[in-house]
């Protein structure tokens, strides 16, 4: 569980990036391809998402923390009729996967049955919500955007399903400059791809009228559309 705290501690804020809708076509959807521990995935990007051109490189570079762990960034759409509000008011989905650490389970239904009631300890969300958490969420985001912000964070458990184990996270940010205070939902899949421990992300401002139980088929549908290429 120490290595996931790399995935679940990612920026809240960004600069906005230009964005473009995807270029369907008749024949296919556009597709987000991305390696998953060198096999090659695709993503068609979600109905109503839209693909960004110059993302800011804290949404496409592997890092690392202090154990050495290399968390990979896989792929980032918003939701296209969030473009052009600020950097504060875009709905997104994101892909991240830990790059060298490897499950001991043998597939992802392994996965999710033996971890699942972890993800839903009062032990976990504990450490969700706790100070050194939003330290984590309120450091990474200054480091990568240069925003100094306040986060205050609630954990919950929101089952699982054969996909994915979910999470949910309410998190008041509040930037310290102008003192604009949001709230943000996120719902978080934790599941296994290739042998290696995936997470997706999707999140939208509380205002804008989802709940969790609303994310939740959003952020499933994405992840079951993910399939290996040339197998």
């Amino acid at each position: 569980m120490i290595a996931l705290a790399l995935l679940l501690s990612e920026p809240i804020v960004m600069p906005p990036p230009s964005v473009r809708p995807p270029m369907a076509t008749s024949r296919a959807p556009a597709r987000l391809a991305f390696d998953v521990d060198a096999q090659r995935y695709a993503m068609p990007v979600p109905t109503g998402y839209c693909t960004a051109r110059n993302l800011p490189a804290m949404y496409t570079e592997d890092t690392v923390n202090e154990a050495g762990v290399i968390l990979a960034k896989l792929a980032f759409v918003f939701l296209c009729e969030t473009i052009g509000k600020g950097p504060n008011d875009q709905d997104f989905i994101y892909l991240k996967y830990l790059k060298n650490y490897r499950t001991r389970f043998a597939d992802r239904a392994e996965f999710i049955s033996a971890t699942a009631a972890k993800f839903a300890s009062p032990e976990y969300l504990k450490q969700r919500e706790s100070e050194e958490f939003s330290d984590d969420v309120e450091r990474n985001t200054e480091r990568d955007t240069g925003a100094k912000v306040e986060a205050d964070i609630s954990g919950v458990a929101l089952g699982h399903d054969d996909a994915c184990i979910y999470t949910g996270s309410r998190m008041t940010i509040t930037a310290t400059a102008e003192r604009e205070t949001i709230t943000i939902l996120t719902v978080t899949c934790t599941t296994m791809i290739n042998g290696r421990i995936v997470t997706a992300d999707i999140a939208s401002r509380a205002d804008r009228g989802f709940d969790f139980d609303a994310l939740i088929p959003r952020l499933k549908q994405a992840v079951e559309t993910i399939e290996p290429v040339g197998m």
